[in-house]
């Protein structure tokens, strides 16, 4: 698994803003995800971190109003096994 980043660390690319229509789609293989939000399109504002649930229909930063949505990870062949990372 050298060289593969299996937390996904990498800033997430948001160009538009995530509506209710088409909203930013957060991956995740846990059910809740933490996600830093500067504001989009053009960091409006300081970071404001959100906890993107799957149990909620969308999420939005209340300070720009950008709309995220919880959405799994299929099983990854790249990572075999990953689905058992947390299991003890």
């Amino acid at each position: 698994m050298q060289g593969k980043d299996i937390f996904d660390l990498a800033p997430l690319e948001v160009l538009v803003r995530g509506t209710k229509a088409v909203p930013t789609i957060i991956r995740s293989r846990d059910p809740i995800r933490y996600v830093g939000c500067t504001g989009v399109p053009d960091e409006t504002h300081e970071v404001n971190w959100l906890l993107i649930d799957q149990t909620h229909e969308f999420d939005r930063c209340d300070q720009c109003g950008n709309v995220y949505k919880w959405t799994a990870y299929e099983p990854d062949e790249n990572f075999p096994g990953i689905e058992d990372v947390h299991s003890h």
